[in-house]
């Protein structure tokens, strides 16, 4: 066709059987220039080449149905037989795996020995022009997961696919008072990483509807959090990912009483004493989801760290809203990114707690109201990896540990009965607003209410070591974040 300066109009029309699906730029129709029939043109070189495209009414695109998530710019349908999309001929669609980090690519047939690939890109987007197949391939990742389920995994190696079961609240175990539910989300995210750099700990999250699968990033250490989401795009649980070349069970120490603790504590990434990860991650007494560390060993700040959008760290005071936001650990669930402060009213109703009415049984202690009991078990809101769990009050107390010194970066060295040599960096407490005690004095969780002649408390227990004393047995308030030391299950 000749046009001139001013250009000319093109109009297409398709055959029977066809129907006129834009005017491209390229043979490959990836250039859109036009949606409809008729075209006004100028061209802007001497000669130029356009494409039109008739397209066939209904196209078929044959994949796995099952572990993709197919969008298009037109109503969809579904062959379960033929396990294949159906949309109108020239609609723009877009195909993505459900689990990112297990896909190596998508190819032209389902036949290993006969396809070529199409590209190894996460999603990939086309015109649907004619029937295809555009199969999935996916890689094996580790099942963090396959010796038994938790609230946090350990996942040691940079850039491997890891993944978990979905389906269980944490150990999956019914404790005094606390009964677990099966999961059940549409979707899951990353919720926050330590670090500056976006995909350094964990890239790639993924749900297919039972597990999660996820791929570590470049970093050679660091932590993150995942979370499930339901339809309403509300967090109905989350896990922490400890991303550390560590297995807890190689440097073991075992004291004389029996229990086994961790070299470390739970979120660490390093043994040396001038490193202030080394004080690992803190958590409200009874509460599966961490905070981040100092961001030194004296340093009231955390470290530096990513939230994702709309997930961003704040703190709940339930003062301001009027205690109009109740203080249940089904709400905590929902927001493992939000430190929930404690109600002071300034009188005898003071509760140091995050959560109303208190809950004594959350990490698995089996205290009554009023009645204390030295009987606990690992519970759904353990944050402990498998295997590990918070220890009981009597972890410390049997370990008879004894100081032997003191280092320049704030740190005790202590000794149990056997002898065993142990590390306890002084990390304080966390407010929520600040580090305290950071640089002074070893905060550690137990799972237990704190009690006084067999009447259970408002606090809970720690085990502190201060520069005068050693305390198996500390009160805390339940809402300060302080870090915790696993021992073996």
């Amino acid at each position: 066709a000749a046009c001139y300066e001013r250009g000319c109009t093109l109009t297409a029309k398709a055959d029977a059987g066809y129907r006129f699906a834009g005017w491209y730029a390229d043979e490959g129709h990836s250039e859109l220039l036009c949606e409809s029939e008729t075209y006004s043109y100028v061209p802007k070189t001497y000669a130029t080449s356009l494409y039109p495209l008739f397209v066939t009414e209904k196209v078929h695109i044959l994949t796995d149905i099952y572990t993709v998530r197919f969008e298009c710019d037109a109503p969809v349908e579904v062959d379960q037989d033929e396990e294949s999309f159906i949309v109108p001929a020239g609609s723009r669609c877009t195909i993505r795996a459900m689990e990112p980090a297990l896909l190596t690519g998508w190819y032209d047939a389902f036949d290993k020995s006969r396809r070529q690939l199409i590209t190894a890109d996460k999603t990939y987007s086309f015109v649907a022009t004619e029937k295809r197949i555009i199969a999935p391939d996916y890689a094996e990742g580790t099942d963090l997961s396959a010796a038994g389920t938790a609230n946090s995994y350990i996942a040691p190696r940079m850039q491997e696919i890891y993944l978990f079961d979905a389906t269980v609240q944490g150990n999956g175990r019914a404790t005094t008072g606390i009964t677990p539910q099966k999961l059940k989300g549409t979707s899951a995210r990353l919720i926050w990483q330590t670090g500056t750099a976006e995909r350094a700990v964990v890239c790639d999250v993924g749900y297919n509807g039972s597990r999660i699968s996820f791929r570590t990033g470049t970093a050679i250490g660091g932590n993150a959090l995942i979370g499930l989401f339901d339809a309403a795009g509300r967090c109905i649980w989350s896990w922490h990912i400890w991303h550390t070349n560590y297995d807890p069970w190689a440097t073991a120490q075992t004291c004389a009483s029996g229990y086994t603790f961790m070299d470390r504590n739970l979120g660490a990434l390093t043994t040396s004493v001038s490193d202030p990860s080394l004080r690992g991650l803190y958590y409200q007494w009874g509460r599966p989801a961490p905070f981040v560390h100092p961001s030194s060993v004296t340093s009231t700040v955390p470290a530096a760290f990513i939230s994702a959008a709309g997930y961003e760290y704040y703190v709940h005071d339930p003062l301001l809203d009027g205690g109009s936001v109740s203080m249940t650990p089904a709400r905590a669930l929902a927001e493992p990114w939000a430190y929930w402060s404690g109600l002071y009213a300034g009188d005898s109703n003071d509760i140091n707690d995050w959560v109303t009415p208190q809950n004594l049984n959350l990490w698995g202690n089996a205290s009554r109201s009023g009645s204390y009991s030295t009987s606990s078990s690992k519970s759904i809101y353990d944050p402990c990896p498998p295997g590990w769990r918070v220890p009981a009050p009597a972890a410390f107390e049997q370990a008879s540990f004894s100081r032997t010194g003191t280092s320049r970066n704030n740190v005790y060295y202590l000794r149990s009965r056997t002898g065993t040599s142990v590390t306890y960096p002084l990390g304080g407490y966390f407010t929520g607003h600040a580090f305290r005690d950071n640089g002074t004095r070893v905060d550690v969780w137990t799972n237990a209410p704190a009690q006084l002649n067999g009447r259970c408390l408002s606090t809970s227990t720690a085990f502190t070591v201060s520069a005068s004393t050693i305390n198996t047995a500390a009160y805390q308030q339940r809402d300060y974040a302080l870090p915790v030391r696993c021992v073996a299950e």
